[in-house]
């Protein structure tokens, strides 16, 4: 019987995935089992290096490269699917290819309890005598792929592999716990005829539009209507940027200062193209900051020409199908397997790290710890500096975390903290860009005779076989988690609450979800909510409109921008008048409390995108407006303040009053 194991991990740098690849091997001499003796490994944790391919061929074993992150193996005779650390959806993409009796009962499985898994389904699934059906309108691809785990539930018999409640722990941890919660797996379908009624169907939910080949980033029909909105918020992102005097300081730090040339030169050389990857971006349709950071690269790309970036790849499990379509239409490739930041260097790479934690920075130092491989590496992002200790110092005290995380810590800081002393910086003054706070250009130049390795601090190796073992669980459904949270936000009550005064301007990065955006809805109870709009072409007005917690208008008001009608520039003249739009509503919203309103909690919203950013100081305002900025963060400072994006069909009453705007002689409102 042939096995084939699927997330296995890299051998090179696990010890969890040499303690699942020995347990395969000792299989193998079950002769019950009757195994043959060469063992398929499909890999796509990582990307396939001759060292790893090398010693797995070494124990009789062949590698099958995985490319597109599927595991989609049919099994016309009867399989052992070895699978210690698989994600939901791989297991559900097997079932799929495998969906039907024959097939299901030739199958062995070896891995995480099926039942644990389809459990995270269930409040999601409701039965009647229709069969079972998804109460949830947006699927994520891997609650799509979890109903054929959650479907075959009922014809599953599991035997786990053994009691480990018996492992001698008084030591601490042992490496038996790497087996527990493992099962065997093994299906019957007697009297079955029809297995699409066991699967929970999706009716009541949003369909998929695009062909199942754009895995793991299907886009559903909301999707559909919310990626050209996205695009366009990524062209005003990358004009914002392009005008700004962070990015044009960083352009002219790349194009003169000579010694930052002479490292880049140094590893570039006579490449033509230099492939640029992002990891950690995090999701452009959640939070603004992914957005300024993917602009920034766009912009390298396209006007810094000693970098000679050719292809952008860029991977985050946060990353969701509308914002894999976005990046792929500016010409760049999103990663459909998570390499979990270990990318072996060849050849000169930017590594661009956004938001990236120390684990995923050791990795990367990890998998490329020689100095031929450091050299290659062009890093975008925090120093190694800014990793200076361990969890063992009383820095670290302030975190709640448990004894593995502190191991995982000093583990994963030891590559940093080891490396620093051959790390150039080059900083790059962004301080107020949260997005690119305390970026630098980093490099390393280490001579050929250095050992690294022996420089590098040992760690005991049961403690890093338990920091592995943490290390490779599956992480689960980050988009949903993401929606979740997101969602929650939204529907809960807005309290008063102390981080919210003084909030205007207060680094608030967050973008709504995208049914948030689109329509007008009354307040919560006790706020008042401004919305504020600017409109013009040559000539320019501004509007808005407060309302309380019952939709009832209490203050409306327009007026005309007349300085803004010698400006030739369409954009900028409107962009004058949103910002007017919103001042003079904040000073309406000051008239209101002097009069008869003792409460100060105020929601904003409009459709000036880059005006709302600047509110919420996800990016500084030009010089042009600091001004008004700074008056309404004055006029606000005792208030609880929420600042949101919304589309314009949610915000047509301030555009109509902008519009009207353009047509008086000044400053009217209306009670």
């Amino acid at each position: 019987m042939p096995m084939v194991i699927y997330g296995l991990g890299s051998i090179q740098c696990s010890y969890a995935a040499r303690f699942q690849l020995a347990y395969a091997l000792l299989l193998r001499e079950v002769a019950e089992l009757k195994i043959d003796r060469e063992i398929t490994i499909c890999c796509d944790d990582i990307s396939s290096n001759p060292v790893e391919e090398k010693a797995i061929k070494a124990h009789g074993c062949k590698v099958v490269l995985m490319t597109d992150g599927r595991f989609r193996w049919t099994a016309d005779d009867p399989t052992l699917f070895f699978l210690p650390f698989t994600r939901t959806e791989v297991l559900g993409d097997l079932l799929e290819v495998n969906w039907c009796p024959s097939r299901l009962e030739r199958m062995i499985i070896l891995g995480r309890s099926l039942e644990l898994m389809a459990e995270t389904l269930d409040e999601m699934v409701s039965t009647s005598d229709m069969g079972p059906k998804m109460t949830v309108k947006k699927l994520t691809y891997v609650m799509d792929r979890l109903r054929y785990v959650w479907g075959i539930r009922e014809h599953t018999i599991e035997f786990e592999i053994g009691d480990t409640s018996s492992v001698d722990k008084s030591q601490g941890y042992s490496p038996e716990e790497m087996f527990q919660n493992m099962y065997w797996h093994v299906f019957d379908f007697d009297g079955v005829e029809d297995m699409d009624i066991l699967l929970p169907s999706t009716e009541n939910c949003f369909k998929w539009v695009d062909c199942s080949t754009s895995y793991p980033y299907r886009m559903d029909e909301e999707d559909v209507k919310e990626l050209p909105r996205l695009q366009h918020e990524m062209e005003v992102t990358i004009m914002d940027l392009r005008e700004s005097e962070y990015y044009l300081k960083l352009r002219d730090d790349l194009n003169g200062d000579q010694l930052l040339r002479s490292e880049i030169s140094r590893r570039i050389g006579s490449k033509e193209h230099v492939q640029m990857v992002i990891y950690g971006l995090g999701s452009l349709e959640y939070s603004f900051q992914p957005q300024f950071q993917f602009a920034l690269a766009l912009l390298l790309r396209e006007e810094v020409d000693i970098l000679r970036i050719g292809e952008i790849q860029v991977y985050d499990p946060k990353i969701t199908p509308v914002d894999a379509n976005v990046i792929r239409s500016f010409g760049c490739t999103v990663l459909s397997v998570n390499e979990f930041a270990r990318r072996r260097v060849e050849n000169p790479t930017i590594i661009f790290l956004p938001f990236a934690w120390y684990n995923q920075v050791a990795n990367l130092l990890e998998v490329n710890w020689s100095s031929s491989r450091l050299k290659n590496l062009i890093i975008l992002g925090v120093s190694m500096h800014n990793w200076n200790g361990t969890y063992d110092e009383p820095y670290y005290e302030m975190f709640h975390i448990d004894e593995t995380e502190k191991l995982t810590a000093n583990d994963r800081c030891r590559y940093m903290l080891t490396i620093k002393d051959w790390s150039v910086d080059f900083a790059i003054d962004g301080h107020k860009w949260p997005a690119f706070r305390n970026f630098r250009w980093v490099f390393f130049n280490l001579q050929s005779t250095v050992d690294i390795d022996s420089c590098l601090p040992r760690f005991p190796t049961l403690d890093k076989i338990r920091v592995d073992h943490e290390d490779a669980k599956p992480s689960g459904d980050w988009i949903r988690k993401l929606r979740d949270c997101m969602q929650r936000f939204y529907l809960q009550q807005f309290a008063p609450n102390q981080k919210w005064k003084n909030n205007f301007h207060g680094e608030n990065v967050s973008r709504a979800p995208s049914r948030y955006l689109k329509t007008w809805s009354i307040p919560q109870p006790g706020w008042i909510k401004l919305n504020f709009d600017g409109y013009g072409n040559e000539s320019y007005g501004y509007g808005g409109i407060l309302c309380n917690d019952d939709g009832e208008i209490l203050l409306s008001y327009a007026g005309p921008m007349p300085s803004a009608n010698t400006n030739h520039d369409n954009h900028k003249g409107t962009i004058a008048a949103q910002v007017e739009g919103l001042r003079q509503g904040v000073r309406c919203f000051k008239q209101l409390l002097s009069l008869s309103y003792d409460d100060h909690k105020l929601i904003i919203e409009g459709s000036a995108l880059s005006v709302v950013r600047w509110a919420n100081a996800v990016a500084p305002p030009p010089h042009t407006f600091e001004e008004a900025f700074k008056e309404m963060c004055v006029m606000l400072e005792e208030t609880n303040c929420l600042v949101y994006h919304i589309y314009p069909e949610a915000n047509d009453k301030a555009c109509e009053l902008a519009k009207l705007g353009i047509k008086l002689t000044g400053f009217n409102s209306w009670r």
